[in-house]
């Protein structure tokens, strides 16, 4: 049931997935192994439910589909900032749990398993694509400029989504360190990395 408080979130979004650079999802095409194995950590710049104040908290979705997201069966790892108060932690996962409205409340539907939520230590550096997070034991990406194969060039490619779910607008890079651990496991590589900036509200 979606929630009446009212709620917004504004920062910046870190993903990995084990998708080649760009990743294809973004363009409603198949992921490029055939599953998606993607996660995103959030850090807020600017937030609140209700009268709650969210800002200078990290996040973070660790997903593991079978196959595209859209197709569903996929399981889920929430990650909450230790240092939320009991009220941050409870309007974090409401809205993290998809019952606060989108974007979470459309994935949501994806998951058939979400395991117990976990409250971490966060060490996070917000540097373009020299970006890096690490949440407790459970998930640790360090992202790196893509690199020209012939000159060593590096590249900042942006993608532009304007009907974009979770942002508008991103820079990729590419996957220095990439590791989720626990109930959700894998790691990579060399892939797909982003950062960008979000925000989210009620409706």
């Amino acid at each position: 049931m979606t929630t009446e408080v009212k709620w917004t979130m504004q920062g910046t979004l870190l993903q990995g997935c084990n998708c080649d650079y760009g990743c294809p999802c973004n363009f409603n095409a198949r992921p490029t192994k055939g599953d998606c194995e993607g996660t995103w950590s959030g850090y807020i710049d600017h937030g609140s439910y209700g009268s709650v104040d969210l800002a200078g908290l990290n996040f973070t979705i660790i997903a593991d589909w079978p196959a595209a997201i859209h197709e569903g069966n996929g399981e889920c790892q929430i990650l909450i900032d230790e240092r939320a108060n009991p009220q941050q932690r409870e309007g974090l996962l409401t809205i993290l749990q998809g019952e606060a409205g989108p974007p979470w409340s459309i994935l949501k539907n994806t998951f058939s398993t979400c395991y117990e939520p976990q409250f971490v230590h966060y060490e996070t550096k917000l540097d373009g694509a020299n970006s890096s997070v690490k949440a407790g034991e459970f998930f640790h990406l360090e992202m790196e400029s893509i690199k020209n194969p012939v000159s060593g060039a590096e590249a900042f490619p942006s993608l532009v989504l304007p009907q974009g779910l979770l942002y508008k607008e991103s820079t990729r890079a590419s996957c220095k360190t990439y590791r989720a651990s626990g109930k959700i496991n894998y790691e990579y590589t060399g892939t797909d990395a982003a950062f960008s900036p979000f925000s989210w509200g009620s409706q």
